[in-house]
Formats: C-alpha cells, sequence, structure tokens
C-alpha cells in the first residue's frame, strides 16, 4: 500500500472528483427558469440630472414555462443613489419594439404606454411577451448605478425565483470607457 505511484493516482481521482463536484455545484443553468429576461449584456449610460426621470426599458419577459408566473417584486440590483418610482408591464405587440430609455415626461406618443399594468402583482400566461419597464429617478448630481434589475415571481405552484437581468445602468455626467450603449435625451 506503500506504492507512491498507487498513492498519487488515488490523489489526482480525488482532486479530480472535488473539482467536478465543485463545477457542477457552481454552476445554475438559466434553463431552470421558467421566465425570459433577455440575453444581451449591455451597460447603459445616461445623462445625469438630480431629479430626473428615466425609464428602463430594455428588458423583454417571456413565460417559458407551460403554465403563469406572477410577478412578487421587482427592484434594483446594488442601486446606488437611483430611486424606482414605478414599475410597469408593457405590451410588446406586433411591432415587437421595447420602451427603452427615455426621459419623462415623454417628447412624443409610446406605443402601448397607455395601455401599461402594474408589474408586481401581474400575471403572465405561457408565452406571453412583455415590456419590463421600470420609471427611475437620480437622486444625486453625481453618478447613480445599478448592477441589474431582480426580478422575484412564482409559478402556480408556488415555487419562487429570483432573476436578474443582464444588463447595468449608470446615470452619470460622462460614461466610462468601454460603454456599449449611451443616451442624451
Amino acid at each position: 500500500m506503500n506504492n507512491p505511484e498507487k498513492i498519487m493516482k488515488i490523489k489526482l481521482w480525488i482532486i479530480l472528483v472535488f473539482s467536478l463536484m465543485l463545477l457542477i455545484g457552481c454552476t445554475k443553468s438559466a434553463d431552470n427558469y421558467p421566465l425570459y429576461v433577455g440575453d444581451v449584456v449591455i451597460k447603459t449610460y445616461l445623462p445625469v440630472s438630480s431629479g430626473k426621470t428615466w425609464t428602463l426599458g430594455d428588458v423583454l419577459l417571456i413565460d417559458l414555462a407551460n403554465e403563469p408566473v406572477t410577478i412578487i417584486d421587482v427592484s434594483l440590483v446594488n442601486g446606488v443613489d437611483m430611486k424606482i418610482d414605478d414599475c410597469y408591464l408593457v405590451k410588446i405587440g406586433e411591432v415587437k419594439q421595447l420602451i427603452g430609455f427615455r426621459s419623462l415626461p415623454f417628447e412624443t406618443d409610446v406605443l402601448y404606454w397607455d395601455d401599461r399594468i402594474q408589474a408586481v402583482g401581474a400575471t403572465l400566461n405561457p408565452n406571453e411577451e412583455w415590456n419590463l419597464v421600470l420609471v427611475v429617478t437620480s437622486q444625486t448630481e453625481e453618478t447613480a448605478s445599478a448592477d441589474a434589475i431582480q426580478i422575484i415571481y412564482e409559478d402556480s405552484s408556488g415555487k419562487r425565483y429570483k432573476q436578474n437581468s443582464f444588463s447595468s445602468y449608470l446615470i452619470t455626467e460622462k460614461p466610462i470607457l468601454g460603454h456599449e450603449q449611451e443616451l442624451n435625451n
């Protein structure tokens, strides 16, 4: 049993098994979620102005389950100096256009805005498509930010899910190098 080659093989197997357990245990597939929240990673910069209100309307929600899901809560992940004033679902319709990032009040009519519903408490049926739109206000003349939008929802059996969008948001004087999208409204 003191065979060094055999001991080395056992050690390597132990390391391999623990590595696989760690890899499998730390990986969570997005396929486990019944709600599609988009898949585009984007960092959005909006011009700074304390008290200015914006829409964060880049999240497409689709119920991929065979059952309805109900939104329980919507919040900002690591939100700093950015306050959610309201949160809506806006139907997508045939045009397939998201509200996007706009300053409020709107300067032009926005398709389906008048038919929006409150997101929290809303039930999405299978294959329904909605635009999740947060109305946020910057509370600083400096940089306001959020790492993502978090959605908590439950399926018809009562199982709860917590899921984050892929977008992050900055309301700042100057975009930082490497930004993917900048808006100047």
